[in-house]
């Protein structure tokens, strides 16, 4: 909720227009994601363009809290690893959900702002099942 309204922000306008590049790499370029990994540095900046931190955060969270998300982080957040050929067998909500963002241990990698679908995590939550441990 943050990120999206530092990214409406009118200061911020000339930064959403998508970038000149290939559109296999907007999803990193754009200013949305851009925003979401830079979000912690953002907002302990000294100045951030003028922008009321505070009150948008606060907005956010009024938001947030209006409508509290149903059911865990896990939920959402799935591992959704690259395949060169698309498996039959594995239907899209099948992937093991994650409990890590990018800044912990066991970290994940979606794209802020567009997946809560993480192609990146730690080997050892994919390779075996840490639950079974006989």
């Amino acid at each position: 909720a943050v990120v999206r309204r530092l990214a409406a922000h009118p200061v911020l306008a000339p930064a959403s227009v998508p970038p000149a590049y290939p559109e296999v790499l907007l999803p990193w370029l754009a200013l949305v994601p851009r925003l979401g990994h830079a979000l912690e540095h953002l907002l302990r900046a000294e100045d951030l363009y003028g922008i009321d931190r505070a009150a948008t955060v606060r907005a956010a969270l009024e938001e947030v809290a209006a409508s509290p998300p149903s059911g865990t982080w896990g939920d959402t957040h799935r591992l959704a690893p690259w395949r060169a050929l698309p498996d039959a067998a594995t239907a899209p909500g099948d992937e093991p959900g994650l409990s890590g963002d990018h800044d912990c241990v066991l970290c994940t990698s979606p794209v802020p702002g567009l997946t809560d679908r993480a192609a990146r995590g730690p080997a050892a939550r994919y390779v075996w099942d840490l639950a079974d441990r006989a």
